[in-house]
């Protein structure tokens, strides 16, 4: 096999940039990433408080993903897991027992929070299409996939359950969503 002086520097490179150690990181596991204390100037942590009525001091719990639209203006931060909500009387809130995708502008400096969209089940499953028009949800234990577009008539840029028809369809003889 004949290596080309780009790829021997790259390797070379890779294999020095993972030889120098963070102080005080943790290596992920089969991705040459790693996690550290040491936080970015000017970041923040940001509670998933999807504002609800019942319990406006509620946070989600469990944000297993986040993608970044298309054109990196929007992110989404999607919860799975145990968001039960009850009352002060410790009845379950059903409402408000769901899981969330959280919508953040990040075309911005700062991030701001713009919508939180409640979902019934979920799992670790969102994407974005291709245009950035819309995104999709999977639906955890109830077998399903929930489809977001935006919904133009809104005032400013809300998302709303997108028709199935129109959103994509499903070959059903291979089980896939094209």
């Amino acid at each position: 096999m004949r290596w080309t002086s780009a790829a021997r520097y790259a390797i070379a490179t890779t294999l020095i940039a993972a030889a120098i150690p963070v102080f005080g990181a943790q290596n992920i596991p089969n991705s040459g990433q790693q996690i550290t204390p040491a936080a970015p100037t000017d970041t923040k942590f940001e509670p998933l408080n999807p504002g609800l009525l019942d319990k406006p001091e509620y946070l989600a719990g469990q944000a297993v993903t986040s993608i970044v639209s298309p054109d990196g203006k929007t992110m989404l931060v999607l919860t799975s897991g145990y968001n039960l909500v009850n009352s002060s009387s410790g009845s379950l809130i059903a409402a408000d027992s769901t899981q969330f995708v959280f919508v953040y502008d990040i075309s911005q400096k700062v991030p701001a929070k713009k919508q939180v969209i409640q979902v019934p089940n979920t799992y670790s499953g969102i994407v974005f299409d291709p245009s950035g028009a819309a995104f999709y949800v999977s639906g955890g234990v109830d077998d399903d996939v929930h489809a977001y577009s935006v919904d133009q008539n809104a005032a400013r840029s809300r998302w709303a359950t997108a028709e199935w028809g129109s959103a994509f369809r499903l070959n059903r003889k291979q089980r896939e969503l094209l």
